[in-house]
This record gives C-alpha cells, sequence and structure tokens, in this order.
C-alpha cells in the first residue's frame, strides 16, 4: 500500500492498481464522525492512478483559477514524492542487507 499524504493512498488487488480516498461518516445512532476510505477508481498501472488522483482531486476541490489549479497541482506532486521516496528507505535498506 502507498500512502499519500492523509487523503489518498493506493493499494493493490493484484490486477489492479486501487485509488481510495479518505472520507469522513457518521455513526448512525451517535453522529460521531469516523474516518473510512471510499474508492475513487481501479487503474491499470501506477501512473494512470497517479494521473487520475490528480484529476478527481482538481474536480473535488472545484478548482477555478489556473493560479490555484498549478498551485494544488504542486501540492499533490510534492506529496506523491513523498510517498515515493519513503517506498525507497525499505527497498534499499534491504539491498543494503542482502550484500
Amino acid at each position: 500500500m502507498l500512502q499519500i499524504g492523509d487523503s489518498y493512498r493506493l493499494r493493490t488487488d493484484g490486477l489492479n492498481i486501487i485509488l481510495e480516498a479518505k472520507k469522513k461518516r457518521y455513526k448512525k445512532d451517535t453522529k460521531e464522525p469516523y474516518d473510512s476510505w471510499e474508492i475513487k477508481g481501479f487503474y491499470s498501472s501506477m501512473e494512470s492512478a497517479l494521473k487520475g488522483m490528480v484529476d478527481i482531486d482538481i474536480k473535488e476541490h472545484d478548482l477555478q483559477d489556473v493560479k490555484t489549479i498549478v498551485a494544488r497541482i504542486d501540492l499533490l506532486q510534492t506529496l506523491i514524492a513523498g510517498a515515493i521516496r519513503s517506498l525507497r528507505k525499505p527497498i534499499e535498506a534491504h539491498e543494503i542487507n542482502k550484500q
């Protein structure tokens, strides 16, 4: 699983890359809020899943002007880069241990 910031994550079911977004829900009986993960889409590659995430995020934030959209894309790219860096650390440590 690849966690991207607090709001998105990617996981696989063996056939697809699944994009999920965190969604606030409320318990029926107590109305207490809790977070759950909502599937936003199924993708055949990591690249298409990340592009899909950016598209969905921009649409859901109802961004209107180019400057705001570019700023949001920059933020998402930073989150994606951080998530990828976090994956590299365990892989690099594993490679070092193998030597």
